[in-house]
């Protein structure tokens, strides 16, 4: 989890030159028995968006697209079998009694701001006192203004924030359906804003899935986020489904997209190595076929929304 360059998830209060013999120490006094210092937990698959990057494991949202889909394809792609899931009062109850020794909580979706017991969870920890000895991590969308949902967030020791944003604009809501790209970049102004009147300590990045969708448009992403964070975004390669991995896409399209990111190739050097990888043709029928039916299913239309990358690929 610890990404020195981009700090996604660096766990700061460790010093590694100290920490060995910290665990030793809590083993043999048996400290360790009262409970975790990290916890990361992943909030069952309630959310406000149907990404296309995503599956109705992760977004109660996608269920009814998944159903739809196989009728409409006569092929279950999707689960078509899956549920919301949440987690229970016990599980809530169990996860506040871990508090006292909490350093770090890291949260992770479905949408964590969209769970209703994810924030009764933070709203208890403000009022327990515990947020004060905790680093909060939130992983998001960016689609729900965290500050509104949680006024007390100011009250944990840091916060901490990673970001969603596959691409810009249009493309960005093509993607993350359901979504609007403007309501994202205003909610990271109006967290900034936040954190520093409130002297909070805080990090705030980007997170983008890199598939075949937005392969094409990096450069362009990596550009507009720069105008918003201080960091270009955390590449986060996606390999499942594989139709949209982007060693399957075509070789002329390989081509075309090498040359693009090759102008930046100390940024997209380990993503143009993923990239000439050897492609698996069947891969590429399953996108053509799957994306085309969720373009009917939501009446959206790849080529007019991607007209640069589809002309490599029609």
């Amino acid at each position: 989890m610890l990404d020195p360059v981009n700090s996604t998830s660096d766990y700061s209060f460790i010093d590694p030159e100290t920490y060995v013999n910290k665990l030793i120490d809590k083993v043999n006094s048996k400290d360790y028995l009262n409970g975790p210092e990290v916890l990361t937990i992943k909030n069952g698959n309630i959310c406000n968006a149907k990404c296309r990057v995503c599956h109705p494991g992760d977004s109660n949202r996608w269920i009814a697209d998944s159903i739809k889909l196989k009728k409409l394809i006569g092929k279950e792609y999707y689960a078509i079998n899956q549920t919301e899931k949440n987690w229970s009062d016990d599980q809530l109850e169990e996860i506040l009694n871990m508090a006292p020794g909490l350093q770090r909580l890291e949260l992770f979706g479905g949408e964590p701001m969209y769970n209703k017991k994810v924030i009764k969870l933070l709203e208890q920890l403000v009022e327990t006192g515990h947020s004060s000895h905790i680093i909060l991590y939130i992983n998001t969308n960016g689609s729900v203004n965290i500050v509104d949902k949680i006024p007390n967030i100011k009250h944990f020791q840091e916060v901490e924030i990673g970001v969603s944003i596959d691409g810009i604009d249009n493309h960005f809501e093509y993607i993350r359906h359901g979504l609007k790209y403007d309501v994202v970049k205003k909610n990271i102004a109006y967290w900034k804003k936040y954190f520093e009147e409130h002297n909070v300590t805080y990090y705030i990045d980007c997170i983008c899935t890199v598939g075949v969708l937005n392969i094409f448009y990096l450069p362009e992403i990596k550009a507009a986020i720069l105008n918003i964070l201080p960091l270009s975004p955390y590449w986060n390669l996606l390999v499942e489904p594989a139709y949209l991995f982007i060693k399957n896409m075509p070789d002329s399209a390989k081509v075309a997209v090498i040359k693009k990111l090759s102008q930046d190739i100390d940024e997209f050097q380990d993503l143009i190595n993923v990239i000439q990888q050897p492609r698996d043709p069947a891969e590429w029928d399953k996108f053509l076929e799957v994306n085309g039916a969720l373009d009917q299913l939501r009446k959206e239309n790849f080529q007019k929304t991607f007209p640069e990358f589809a002309k490599l690929i029609f």
